[in-house]
């Protein structure tokens, strides 16, 4: 008895070759990454919601757009107003010491008799003007006087009585230029404004005399120890020429601060 042999392709051919394709492993596919998100900007949100055909999304898109054009705007309007308020700040200060007043201040600083005189002389500023408000630690009210006799500048304290200062005004505080040179022990300026005949009586809002004032700093240099001397020396010098002035009696006020 003869036996057939399954022509190929048959079932039982198909169904082993099934078998080895089942029995084959299989790739794993690699993990895909996610993406990194980026944050559109308003131009290109305006474009994708355009692409999306979403007129809700268009119509919030071209309003974010109009704020920040209107933030940036707004932004720009500050900047100049800060620009313009700087500018006329640095132009009021220029103006300011350009002011006569300042000038003839500054100018008794550093001595300057010829500006002293130009200005007064061409009636630019008074000469027994006061400055409004505090300078050099003078407080308020102090005239050019004060201020001259303040640095010891001779020169200008001349001038300024040549030009009609008034050697007795006094600041705020009561100071006569006496006070202010004594106080800051300066024997020449003292020197001057005595023989300028300056009062040596007057008492400050204090009770204290330019005399009272130079013996507080006696200990603080020569220089005040001498104008102490000298004060002293015309307090007698005035109390022998005449008995009847009650102002230069030669009697030292005591000095009270309370």
């Amino acid at each position: 008895m003869s036996t057939t042999t399954p022509p190929i392709g048959s079932s039982t051919g198909e169904v082993s070759l099934s078998s080895q394709q089942q029995q084959q492993p299989v790739a794993a596919s690699a993990p895909s990454r996610p993406k990194k998100s980026k944050t559109p900007t308003v131009l290109e949100s305006l474009g994708i919601v355009v692409a999306k055909g979403s007129k809700k999304r268009v119509k919030l898109a071209a309003s974010e757009s109009r704020r920040v054009r209107a933030r940036t705007k707004v932004r720009s309007v500050e900047e100049e107003n800060r620009i313009a308020v700087l500018r006329e700040e640095k132009v009021r200060q220029k103006a300011a010491e350009e002011h006569p007043m300042n000038s003839l201040f500054a100018a008794c600083r550093s001595n300057d008799s010829l500006t002293i005189a130009d200005l007064i002389g061409h009636k630019e500023v008074d000469a027994n003007v006061k400055y409004p408000h505090p300078i050099d630690g003078l407080g308020v009210g102090a005239a050019p006087i004060h201020v001259a006799a303040q640095y010891g500048a001779t020169g200008a304290v001349t001038t300024l009585l040549d030009a009609g200062a008034d050697k007795e005004q006094v600041t705020d505080q009561g100071q006569t230029a006496l006070h202010v040179a004594a106080k800051r022990g300066l024997p020449a300026t003292c020197q001057l404004l005595i023989t300028k005949g300056a009062n040596l009586g007057t008492k400050d809002r204090f009770g204290c005399t330019a005399l009272d004032l130079a013996r507080r700093e006696e200990h603080r240099s020569n220089f005040h120890a001498e104008v102490v001397k000298l004060l002293k020396k015309t307090i007698a010098q005035r109390h022998q020429a005449t008995t009847t002035n009650t102002e230069s009696t030669g009697t030292v006020a005591v000095c009270r601060f309370y």
